[in-house]
This record gives structure tokens, C-alpha cells and sequence, in this order.
């Protein structure tokens, strides 16, 4: 009997490993405040220990969508080996208007990260000093809005092709509480020459004169238009740009 309890014993210290493992992981958290199910997807690079730190973390959206497929391509080509994706996507109906991307309110998906995603990271995978969130069209609303929101959650913000006409004013809510201090992070704003039917290059344009205006936002925002490009290609070149920095 007691041979047998030690075998069973060793056999479930073998089983048991110090190491996440390389590969990608899907899972499914219930939010209570947006009151939804979002399929996380998580994409490790490296076998590692559980507690230690990543060099960069990148948060993204639309996992579930064209665009996730596209930047999980992208990265799974372009980052070293001590890099973590995270991809967030609605585990219903995202055709439901408005709502794959989370955009009429911010602090849902907030509360989902703060309460949900980012714990279970840290718990089971580490963290990162880096923390780089990337979001095209609402999801780069959303990037856009937050970088001027109180959050200190991500280091770097990429707002690819962002809805700013959506809002109705350029500025979000936020904006004046961002105005007179300064801003450690950054926010690099890209969109398409070509977008002019879908009112984002010019909700862009005027942003980016508001901001270039205003002497008293201490904020550090590089735009760049990407000549020729429309909506649905203007991942490609934002990426190859900001990851050749």
C-alpha cells in the first residue's frame, strides 16, 4: 500500500511542470459588469517559468476576426521568443452592432481587464514591463480614448484606422484631465490616404490639429498617414512601421 501511495505520489510530481508551455491557449471569461463571455486567446512563445517576466506583452483586438488573423500572423513572423500575445474577442454574436468591439462604454472592458485577463496572466503566464495594446477601427477608438484615460495599464498604445468620427467631438471625455500634466506613455495613431469615405482620415486630420494646437497636452502622439492605403489594409504598413522602430 505504501509503495503504492509513493508511486502515485512521484507520478504526480512528473506530471506537474514549473513551465507554462509554448503554444496558444484559449480562454473563456465571464464578465459581470458587461455582462458578456469573451474568448481570450493567448499565444506563448517561449516554455517558461509561470513567475517570470516576459520583455513585451501585446494585448490586441478583433481575435476572432480579420484582423486578428492578420496580426497574429504578423507577430508570429516578426517578435523574438520572449513575447506574449493576448488576443481578446467576444465568445457570442460580435455582428451584434457595436458590440464585438466593446465601444459604448470603456470602463467594460476595463473592468474586464483589470478583474478578468490581466490575473489570469499574471497568474498563470508573468508580466512585462512593456505592455503594448493595438486596436484598427473601434478597436483603435478604444485605444485612442483610453491613452487619454486614467488607466496605467498599457505602455505603448497603437491606434490603427481609429473611429474618431464616432465620438462626435474629436477629444474623448477625458481629454481635459490629460491637459497641463504630462504623459510617460505613448499613442502612435496611423490611418489610410484612402480613407476618405469613411470619414476617418479627416476625423484624424482635425485631431491631430486640435492636438498640434493645444500647448497645454503634454502628450506624445506620432501620426503618420500611410499613402494609398484604405481601411481593411492599413495593418500591414501601421506594424512594419512601428515594430521597425
Amino acid at each position: 500500500m505504501y509503495k503504492l501511495v509513493i508511486l502515485l505520489a512521484a507520478s504526480f510530481l512528473c506530471c506537474q511542470s514549473p513551465y507554462v508551455q509554448k503554444g496558444t491557449e484559449n480562454v473563456v471569461l465571464f464578465d459581470t459588469v458587461a455582462n458578456d463571455s469573451f474568448e481570450i486567446r493567448i499565444d506563448n512563445y517561449r516554455q517558461r517559468d509561470v513567475k517570470g517576466s516576459y520583455d513585451t506583452i501585446i494585448f490586441y483586438f478583433d481575435a476572432s476576426l480579420k484582423a486578428g488573423n492578420y496580426l497574429r500572423k504578423f507577430f508570429n513572423d516578426s517578435v523574438h521568443s520572449n513575447t506574449l500575445l493576448v488576443g481578446i474577442a467576444h465568445f457570442g454574436n460580435y455582428r451584434e452592432k457595436r458590440r464585438r468591439d466593446l465601444m459604448a462604454d470603456n470602463n467594460h472592458m476595463n473592468h474586464l481587464l483589470d478583474s478578468g485577463i490581466v490575473p489570469y496572466i499574471q497568474a498563470h503566464y508573468g508580466w512585462a514591463d512593456e505592455r503594448i495594446i493595438v486596436g484598427h477601427s473601434f478597436g483603435g477608438l478604444w485605444v485612442y480614448r483610453d491613452f487619454f484615460a486614467a488607466d496605467t495599464l498599457f505602455t505603448t498604445f497603437i491606434a490603427v484606422s481609429p473611429s474618431l468620427w464616432v465620438e462626435g467631438t474629436l477629444m474623448p471625455s477625458e481629454y481635459a484631465k490629460r491637459r497641463g500634466k504630462e504623459n510617460l506613455r505613448t499613442l502612435y495613431m496611423y490611418w489610410g490616404g484612402g480613407e476618405e469615405f469613411n470619414y476617418v482620415k479627416g476625423a484624424c486630420h482635425r485631431a491631430k490639429k486640435e492636438i498640434d494646437a493645444d500647448s497645454m497636452l503634454r502628450v506624445k502622439i506620432p501620426m503618420r498617414e500611410l499613402k494609398g492605403e484604405t481601411h481593411n489594409t492599413t495593418l500591414t504598413p501601421a506594424m512594419e512601421s512601428f515594430f521597425g522602430r
